[in-house]
């Protein structure tokens, strides 16, 4: 925009006979040829809510809007107040006495005011009835640039230049500006095609048809939408020797290859083999059975006596201390009987011992027989020790006797003595003529 460039031109001029208004009137006409310059008082204005307009010149005292906020008002608005320059009936302006215009210049609609304009641009500006003339095809900003209906500012103005105004179309409305500067209705994508450019205020839709759905040996990796297109893909093809299909393709998915079990793992055996669509299928070992290394053979071997697995074992476990297996295929082994005990051994026990003499066993699962305790106080002897029973202490039969506390057994009584209950520590001497 071009720099404004105002040239302020009184268009009557006072004669000699001119009467000059006082400091405290204002001139309410100007002289011409076939009249007198008017002047009228000055009163003071109602109380004002912002800054207050002097009166002198060519006004009377008014009261001042304090900004320029209509946007739908041209109007001058000039540095905040108190140091406004305001329009006086002396001023000439030009672009050599103000070479900077300020954004905003305000003057009562009495002072100045737009006669004509276009966008905010004064095409013709009138202050108390004198015409400013517009010089050189220059143009002036009276306050804010104002848009149109359906414009908006694309710049603001400026000290030096003014704004700009555009048609902008709303694109939510789904329209756009044609070359015309026309808003229009925009292109409207149908369910079979997407949207390949959006909408744009100055730049209509555009559509493309979706692509064909996808052929034999391709799948829809991703589906038609109103801002993409369908995309095809080949199908994936397994390497059969390494990978069986897990599952099949179709129009709307790709084919998957499992990664094949080439050898079953120790512990398993091959139930089935592989096949182009299917896995190879190993299975655990049962319990009390077992396959040592990896191998597809199709059976697992049974544990020995004295062994046992759990199911999937790789190897079968001795049976511990107190147990034992004395049969094959077992899941685990046996408690040893009450009476009888086993030791750990190096490769199982298939059966159990018998508790020897002078020890026993009362519960299950020994590794050991108890000693029996022999100790029994006097006129009592230890007996029934062994297997399952501890034994205990009962008194000497008739006959017999036991003098002393101790692991003895009971004697029978000496000649001449005698013993004719149970329990005696001594025996009795036989009365004189007895034997």
């Amino acid at each position: 925009m071009k720099t404004a460039c105002i040239a302020a031109l009184l268009a009557a001029t006072a004669n000699a006979a001119d009467v000059q208004c006082t400091l405290d009137q204002w001139t309410a006409l100007l002289p011409g040829e076939h009249q007198l310059r008017e002047c009228r008082d000055c009163k003071a204005p109602a109380a004002c809510a912002g800054p207050t307009h002097a009166c002198g010149g060519f006004a009377p005292a008014v009261c001042l809007p304090t900004l320029c906020t209509d946007p739908n008002t041209n109007c001058w608005a000039g540095p905040a107040e108190p140091t406004a320059s305001w329009l006086l009936d002396t001023s000439v302006w030009s672009d050599d006495q103000f070479p900077q215009w300020p954004n905003r210049v305000y003057a009562a609609e009495r002072d100045a005011k737009v006669v004509d304009f276009a966008r905010g641009v004064a095409q013709e500006v009138e202050i108390a009835g004198i015409d400013l003339e517009i010089t050189g095809g220059a143009e002036l900003d009276i306050g804010p640039l104002f848009c149109e209906a359906g414009e908006t500012a694309t710049s603001a103005s400026t000290d030096t230049a003014n704004g700009a105004c555009a048609r902008v179309c709303d694109i939510t409305l789904d329209q756009y500006q044609n070359g015309a500067g026309a808003c229009v209705p925009a292109t409207k994508c149908t369910a079979t095609q997407w949207e390949v450019h959006a909408l744009e205020p100055a730049v209509d839709r555009v559509c493309h048809d979706h692509s064909p759905t996808c052929p034999d040996g391709k799948w829809e990796s991703r589906p038609a939408g109103l801002h993409r297109d369908r995309v095809c893909r080949h199908h994936t093809v397994c390497n059969y020797n390494t990978h069986f299909e897990s599952v099949s393709p179709s129009g709307k998915r790709d084919r998957v290859c499992t990664p094949l079990v080439h050898v079953c793992p120790a512990g398993q055996i091959e139930v089935s083999g592989h096949s182009a669509t299917a896995q190879r299928v190993c299975r655990a070992c049962p319990a009390g059975r077992f396959k040592e290394s990896r191998g597809n053979e199709r059976s697992c071997a049974a544990c020995t006596e004295g062994t046992y697995s759990a199911a999937g074992a790789e190897r079968c476990e001795n049976c511990g201390a107190g147990e034992f297996q004395d049969e094959q295929g077992q899941s685990a082994c046996k408690k040893c009987a009450k009476g009888q005990f086993q030791v750990l051994l190096p490769h199982g026990a298939h059966r159990c011992q018998d508790c020897p003499t002078g020890r026993y066993a009362n519960s299950l699962g020994n590794s050991a027989c108890t000693q029996c305790n022999f100790h029994c106080a006097a006129g009592l002897m230890h007996t029934g020790c062994g297997l399952v029973s501890p034994g205990s202490c009962t008194p000497c039969a008739k006959g017999t006797a036991k003098a002393f506390a101790g692991t003895q057994s009971c004697s029978d009584c000496a000649s001449g003595t005698y013993a004719d209950g149970g329990g005696f520590a001594n025996c009795k001497a036989c009365d004189a003529g007895k034997f």
